[in-house]
């Protein structure tokens, strides 16, 4: 707030005739705060491995900027709020686990509020890259090579992955793990691959042997009469119909036998037959690398076909978890996705490569992206965590499509998004004195963050998804004394989320936001931690600060110098303030009102005049001869009577 004039600005020895002088006085107004606006997130590295700090600023271009709140979110359920933009504009946070995150910076005042938010991708770490590659390799006859790697935390997550391949001498580059290549000649080649990553390079290499290759038989492939691609993509646990045809002929004699060879991984055997017949069903296991070898012999010679696939699980069933009904706006929200496949008619945990990619409204609608990714499942972690930036208010449906090379699933949740007059948000400021240096430890904090949300929880009686509490170390803005040994503050936010968004919910949870005030300013509210009492000193309903001078540790109770010093101060700056307003107004008075000038004459044998005038104006030698002829002519009329005394006479002793 700031005091401003009423209209009337009072001076030096005017007086009420009527009514009060406060009247005059200076009235208290709020300050006009402009909204935030044009904020621009900006990150010193987007992409980054885990444990590696990053830097996050940005600007604003419009609006308040001293009163302001500002909140960091991380997307890793980590935040952190700060008033004022110099202690906020810059910030720095370390991820532990691999993912991508979505980074929000909003600001807040009585005037409304702006946000803007950023990606990072935080990819795990290299271990160990080694190339998997089928048994039999012939020239003319592609073949698919699998870069399988091998991470610090098992995740597989790395951040935009490069493999460079050097295959028999030729350089090829791929975005993915695995690379298909046809030989065109004979011989021992080595397989080299480099994968680069935010984290660095890793390398490995592999020598085989590509062989002359036989007749090419013609290979077809389908699943339930459709035809599938030469190379390419199968299902798992699915009947696959493989059948070879003579390239020319189109049949073969009735001598003819075919040797049918079926390998995965780094070439395991998988099934190794010779039969008669010119077809075989089959159903491939496990999500893996596959290479079929088909040769066929008679006494006319021999012919050969390989081919490469790759089987994926099919998603039949996604189920969405740790997803709440209601949340704030432009909030972070994270869910898990529990991804399952059938086996024998029962669902088991996905294993495999797979995409996820959520829209906000309806099913079919895509003009509205949230967020993507690809996940990588070994099949003892069937669950992935999405992340995403609500922008929808009110009510929205979230359209969440889960899918691989061989099927799709799509999830349906509907969800409500707060504004800020529709959930409660309560600023708890501790009473520091008796904590001494114990509130600056990071534990300690987590540890009162976790007594408020219990204890709070409890009283209000709400969810536990209701309720959410940062409690964070900021710095008194307002306390430009700093009578506490660093300027710190200990705050807690707390916001306090309506059970759906009917006019009673969110009426319930604005009461209940008041009274958590009213009892915290009442002195009723106090945490323990550690045995001992953590008290809140003051609290509102944000953003504006709050004036805190804290005692930093000093018991005020039996020490009252720093008292008697402040007032000692006081009153002398008051002494002189009032001393200079004094002489002022003396002046003022004197040159308005009285100013007097006495000139005396001394006329020949005549009497001495006192004349007197006003306005501080002093009377010319011209005028006095002017008015003392008028004296002689209306010396009867004059209404200024002169004060006339005798003349000294020298003889008799008198000297002027």
């Amino acid at each position: 707030n700031y005091s401003y004039t009423s209209g009337y600005r009072q001076i030096a020895g005017d007086k009420c005739v009527v009514g009060s002088e406060t009247f005059f006085l200076p009235i208290e107004a709020e300050c006009p705060v402009v909204a935030p606006g044009d904020i621009d997130l900006m990150v010193s590295k987007a992409s980054e491995v885990v444990n590696k700090s990053i830097t996050f600023n940005f600007t604003q271009g419009q609006g308040a900027k001293i009163v302001t709140q500002y909140e960091w979110s991380y997307g890793d359920d980590s935040n952190s709020v700060t008033i004022g933009y110099s202690n906020a504009n810059s910030t720095n946070h370390t991820y532990h686990t691999p993912g991508d995150y979505i980074v929000s910076i909003t600001a807040s005042n009585n005037g409304g509020f702006g946000v803007d938010d950023i990606h990072v991708y935080i990819s795990d770490i290299i271990v160990n890259v080694t190339i998997k590659a089928p048994s039999f390799i012939s020239a003319e006859a592609p073949v698919n090579f699998f870069a399988n790697v091998t991470t610090k935390y098992g995740t597989k997550h790395l951040v935009n992955p490069k493999y460079t391949w050097k295959l028999a001498g030729e350089k090829k580059v791929s975005e993915t793990s695995y690379i298909s290549y046809t030989f065109t000649s004979v011989g021992t080649v080595t397989i080299e691959v480099t994968v680069s990553y935010p984290g660095g390079i890793s390398e490995s290499s592999l020598q085989l042997t590509v062989e002359e290759p036989p007749p090419i038989l013609e290979l077809s492939v389908s699943i339930d009469g459709t035809t599938k691609g030469r190379n390419g993509f199968l299902p798992v646990n699915q009947n696959i119909n493989f059948t070879v045809s003579h390239p020319i002929n189109k049949t073969f004699t009735e001598d003819t036998s075919f040797h049918w060879l079926i390998l995965f991984g780094n070439g395991t055997h998988l099934y190794d037959n010779t039969i008669n017949k010119t077809y075989l069903i089959y159903s491939l296991p496990l999500w893996d690398n596959y290479t079929l070898s088909v040769t066929s012999q008679n006494p006319a010679g021999v012919a050969k076909v390989t081919a490469s696939f790759l089987a994926e699980e099919i998603i039949d069933n996604v189920i969405i978890s740790n997803i709440f009904p209601v949340y704030r706006a432009n909030k972070i929200i994270s869910a898990n996705l529990d991804i399952q496949s059938t086996n024998n008619d029962s669902y088991i945990p996905y294993m495999g490569t797979l995409a996820v990619e959520v829209y906000s409204g309806s099913a079919g609608n895509r003009d509205n992206q949230l967020g993507s990714n690809q996940y990588v499942l070994s099949g003892n972690e069937s669950k992935v965590d999405i992340s995403f930036l609500t922008v929808v208010t009110g009510t929205d449906n979230l359209s969440i499509y889960v899918y691989n090379n061989v099927s799709t699933k799509t999830v349906q949740q509907p969800i409500m998004v707060a504004t800020s007059v529709q959930y409660g948000y309560v600023r708890l400021i501790f009473q520091t004195t008796s904590l001494g240096t114990n509130y600056h430890n990071y534990e300690w904090q987590k540890e009162l963050q976790m007594i408020v949300f219990d204890d709070l929880q409890k009283n209000l009686n709400l969810q536990p998804w209701q309720l959410e509490v940062n409690v964070t170390e900021e710095v008194n803005t307002t306390n430009t004394k700093k009578r506490n040994h660093d300027g710190m503050i200990l705050t807690a936010h707390v916001y306090i989320l309506p059970v759906d968004l009917s006019t009673t919910a969110v009426n319930n949870v604005e009461s209940a936001s008041n009274d958590l005030v009213t009892q915290a300013n009442l002195g009723q509210l106090k945490f323990t931690v550690n045995e001992s009492d953590v008290v809140v000193k003051t609290a509102d309903n944000g953003p504006n600060p709050i004036l805190i001078i804290d005692d930093g540790g000093k018991d005020t109770t039996k020490n009252y110098l720093p008292l008697a010093l402040g007032l000692g101060a006081g009153g002398f700056v008051l002494t002189v303030i009032a001393t200079i307003i004094l002489i002022v107004g003396i002046f003022y008075w004197r040159k308005k009102y009285r100013s007097l000038e006495v000139r005396y004459t001394r006329l020949r044998q005549g009497p001495m005049r006192f004349t007197f005038t006003s306005e501080g104006e002093s009377l010319e030698e011209e005028d006095w001869k002017e008015d003392e002829e008028k004296d002689k002519d209306e010396e009867d009329e004059d209404t200024h009577q002169m004060n006339t005394f005798q003349p000294f006479e020298k003889d008799k002793g008198n000297d002027l």
